[in-house]
């Protein structure tokens, strides 16, 4: 029934057996990035000192880029465990497709965006913090 999965952490299509029912992944990201946002109080959190603020802004980022660094190899892992067991990719995407691809991506964010404000404030959030991290 299902012929192809695309747009999702490839550890997820690990877990989730989508590579038995799929049978080819797409190797393109939609989002291209995952979130893992901490949610605060913003009041409380401006009642902080500036020192703890500091920390946990840079506590969070740490978190962040260790993460990615971490999903780096538990994705290769889960792409390894999935190819043993008949996993296949899905043709490479042209160039112009790419553009697409990442252009259908950050519509779908600008529909959650447009549609709740902590939605947009969140995908705001993400999008400064990849650029960061591609700094």
């Amino acid at each position: 029934m299902i012929d192809g999965a695309a747009s999702s952490n490839l550890i997820d299509y690990r877990d989730g057996a989508w590579f038995e029912q799929a049978a080819y992944i797409c190797p393109h990201p939609l989002t291209g990035a995952q979130v893992a946002p901490t949610i605060a109080n913003k009041a409380r959190f401006d009642s902080l000192p500036d020192d703890l603020k500091s920390i946990l802004e840079n506590g969070s980022l740490v978190h962040g880029i260790d993460q990615a660094n971490k999903s780096t190899t538990w994705v290769s892992e889960a792409v390894n465990e999935m190819a043993s067991k008949g996993m296949k990719w899905g043709p490479t995407l042209s160039p112009e497709d790419q553009q697409k691809w990442a252009a259908a991506g950050d519509a779908v964010l600008e529909e959650y965006a447009a549609n709740d404000p902590f939605s947009a404030r969140l995908i705001e959030i993400q999008r400064q913090f990849v650029k960061r991290m591609r700094a």
